[in-house]
Formats: structure tokens, sequence, C-alpha cells
């Protein structure tokens, strides 16, 4: 379970975890990074994260590489695998991706690779909102499902080392078909985010005749949106490489909509009763599930008294302790929630530590059990 060398090609949010998590946990011995953000790879190594980083792709610095990780859009690593296919790598040399949709990868690699390298197309269902190497975390795979698609030509020794290596960072690896990832996937991961921006896009215009709209848009509005803030390059990307399967689900989700929109016309209150049950109980068993395809938010709610100073009270009590926050402020309409100061965390434990630090001295908290 262990590689010499390691070549992470795109170092923002994901490959710059996997870079840390990697060298943290002892998987890889020797990290570079290539990325066209200069910025980035000066970050990277200033802070441990990238032993070498590189702006250009050549072959001599990754010839001897025993693990490629190709962090890029998905057009990008269609591309990227011609190239590698061009190049003398390792034989036995494992390259794999991250993309959120795995049959055009698949397919791509299938017809590149001939050079005696090996593809395992992957998955990680772990993210943020955030973007870039500064926000990297070793701790981003922890608990979370990380699908592998491996091509047929892949020895079951390669794809179990492989299997070991996501383990010991922390990962849940699942074996499946492309084909089937791009159907599940599409329907827990693909369609929420096109749901979430054609919400948000229906308030935004909404508001230009009315700002109540933004004033009043908290509560549910902002949590069922908040998936909505992914990158739009990316998105875009994902929506065209996955296209069949999700302009299927986005017809049935018309016709849902049109049979629920019948119903509420009715007045048919027995089956909107059922229809609020029935997804309260199935979304209820999904809360001591493993991570999945949308990251986790970690967020908690504080009974304040209106006073001055008394955010910056909070934010200093958690700093003194060594807690970081990623966010932090006033809720103006608190529908759905108790306490109206919020504070937002990039990992569990940090959350759970604040909660604790919270508690101690006084404070009432309430943790947000939602999306």
């Amino acid at each position: 379970m262990h590689f010499k060398k390691v070549c992470i090609v795109g170092c923002g949010l994901i490959g710059g975890s996997l870079a840390l998590t990697l060298k943290q946990r002892e998987v890889a011995s020797f990290v570079i990074g290539i990325d066209l953000d200069e910025d980035s790879l000066t970050y990277g190594m200033s802070e441990g994260i990238l032993d070498e980083g590189y702006k250009e792709f050549h072959e001599e610095k990754v010839s001897d590489c025993d693990l490629i990780f190709l962090c890029t859009p998905v057009k990008v690593t269609i591309d990227m695998l011609s190239v590698l296919n061009n190049m003398n790598l390792k034989k036995g040399c494992i390259i794999t991706d991250v993309g959120g949709t795995k049959r055009v990868i698949v397919d791509a690699a299938k017809k590149c690779l001939s050079n005696g390298t090996y593809f395992i197309g992957g998955h990680p269902m772990a993210g943020s909102e955030k973007s870039g190497i500064r926000y990297s975390s070793a701790r981003l795979f922890e608990n979370a499902v990380y699908v592998i698609t491996p091509t047929e030509i892949v020895p079951e020794s390669t794809i179990n080392h492989f299997i070991m290596g996501l383990k010991k960072i922390g990962a849940r690896p699942v074996v499946m078909s492309p084909d089937k990832h791009d159907k599940v996937v599409a329907a827990i991961s693909h369609i929420p985010h096109i749901i979430a921006a054609n919400l948000v896009d229906q308030v935004a215009e909404l508001e230009e005749t009315d700002p109540l709209y933004s004033i009043l848009a908290a509560g549910g509005f902002r949590d069922v949106t908040r998936i909505a803030s992914g990158d739009p390059k990316l998105w875009t990307d994902v929506t065209f490489s996955n296209q069949d399967a999700i302009v299927a689900l986005l017809h049935d989700w018309i016709n849902r909509l049109g049979k629920l929109a019948g119903k509420i016309e009715r007045e048919n209150q027995e089956d909107i009763w059922n229809f609020f049950d029935r997804t309260r109980n199935w979304r209820s068993k999904l809360v001591s599930k493993p991570r999945g395809a949308i990251p986790s938010k970690f967020e908690v709610f504080i009974d304040i008294p209106d006073v001055p100073g008394i955010i910056g009270k909070v934010a200093s009590l958690l700093g003194e302790n060594n807690i970081n926050i990623r966010n932090i402020g006033i809720l103006e309409s608190r529908e759905g929630y108790n306490g109206q100061l919020y504070i937002n965390f990039d990992e569990e434990p940090n959350m759970n530590d604040a909660i604790e630090v919270l508690l101690k001295n006084g404070y009432n908290v309430f943790e947000n059990n939602g999306i």
C-alpha cells in the first residue's frame, strides 16, 4: 500500500488534499505537483504539501512515478490521458482520476493507454464549496465513499494495492462499473446541483422587482441551495459528460413536478401528507451513512444576546482554543433554526471541539442536522 513517488496533476482542493494525506499517512514518500497556477505550487511547497512543483508537464518529471492522479476537469483529464500515452512511463504505473463522471473518461483511457500502465477510474465523494490548495485537508477523505472503476486489463493485485492505499487515507473504496456510477451519481449529485442552481436563478429573477426575496432568503432556502456555489466550469463539464443520465432524470423530474402540482391544485391532503412523510422517513436514514456525493457542512447555531462585541467574544474564545472557523455571521431570517449566530467549520472535528468549548462556557449551542 506504499507508493514511492506520486504525481498530482491539478493542485486544487482535491489534489492538494490528496497530496497532504498521502504524505501524512505515509502512503507516498515523495509527491510532486503539476499546475498552471504558480501561486498554488509555491504555497503547496512552502506548506509541505508538495515536495516539488512544476507549471509544465514533462516526461522526466513523471517517468519514475508509481501513481499519477489527474485532478482536473473531465475534458482536461481526457486530453491528459493522450499526453501520458506518448510518454515513457514506469511499467505498472497506476493512472487515476477524480472526475465526477466515469464512462467518458474510462472509454478514453481504453483508447489511449497502451504503454504498460494501468488506469483505475476514481471519484472521491468528498469536497467543499471552497476551492484551491489553501483549503487542503488531510481529513477530507475520512469516511468518504471513494468509487473506483478499473479497466478490465488491470490485475487484481494492482486494484487491491490501490484500494489499500485509499483505505489508509481513511476513504471507503467501492468498486463499480462506469455506467452504474454515472447513473447513480446523476441522481444523487448532478441533478441536485442543477435543481439548486435553478432555484437560485428563479429567486434571483424575482428579486429584480422585490428585494424582500434576498432579505428573507435564509433558513431552508440557504440550505437547499448551498451546493449551487460550485465551480461553473466544473459543473458545465460534468453536465455534458453525463448528458444521457442527466436528461433522462430531468424529464422524470418534470413529470414528477407536474403530478405534484396537480395534487396541490386538487387539495389532495392525504397524498401530500404521504409525500412529505415518505420523503422525511427516507431522508432521516441518511444521517448515519458515510459521506457521499454532496459535501457535508459542519455548522452550529448559538443563542446569544444582541449586544456589542458578542461576535468577537465568541470568535476569540474559539481562537484561544486553536479552533479554526470558516465563516461566522448573524441570521436575519431564523426559519427552522435555534440561535441567531451561526458558525461554519471546514471539518467535523473542529465543529465538535467548538461545541464542547462553547457549552463549557455557558452558551446554548444547536447543531445543524440539515444537508
